[in-house]
């Protein structure tokens, strides 16, 4: 888990001290929904950062923290991977990702920490030459804990700004 948080950090880090030009970069933060083999709905936050490396294609770092005050459980994932964007400069951008990285589970006094993936897209409307309203972003997000693996859907909705 630490190493993970470590390497998040160092490609974070490379992501954004390398010399963008205006539009090469994407934040993402919004809403998020997720369910699955937990049992539970989860409530939280959807954050990424995108650097486009061409016109279609990007390298994402995302980061989702998600609780359930039913359960008292928080789930948080960190995951990285490439992005591929349809129609990057139109009115409307459709997207699709393949991320992998890690993921936790906190239940009461409990923690389990293990691998996750997330396959998904979405769609990106645009409200201004910096501003996007991501209409929807929906994603098949598995979890492996303590050698289990739990099935997870998220659905994520929010604001893109790039620069």
């Amino acid at each position: 888990m630490k190493k993970l948080i470590v390497i998040l950090a160092l490609v974070l880090a490379v992501v954004f001290s390398a010399n963008a030009q205006e539009g090469d970069s994407e934040f993402f933060a919004g809403y998020s929904y997720f369910r699955g083999d937990l049992d539970a709905n989860f409530n939280g936050f959807n954050l990424a950062y995108t650097r486009f490396l061409g016109n279609k294609v990007g390298f994402t770092s995302e980061l989702s923290r998600l609780y359930c005050p039913e359960e008292d459980a928080r789930v948080v994932t960190y995951l990285f991977g490439p992005r591929y964007v349809v129609n990057r400069q139109g009115a409307v951008s459709p997207f699709v990702h393949a991320l992998v990285g890690g993921g936790s589970l906190n239940v009461r006094s409990s923690n389990a920490n293990g691998f996750a993936f997330a396959l998904g897209g979405g769609i990106d409307i645009k409200l201004s030459k910096r501003v996007s309203f991501r209409a929807f972003q929906v994603d098949y997000l598995p979890i492996r804990l303590s050698g289990e693996t739990f099935q997870n859907g998220r659905v994520s909705a929010g604001v893109s700004f790039k620069f």
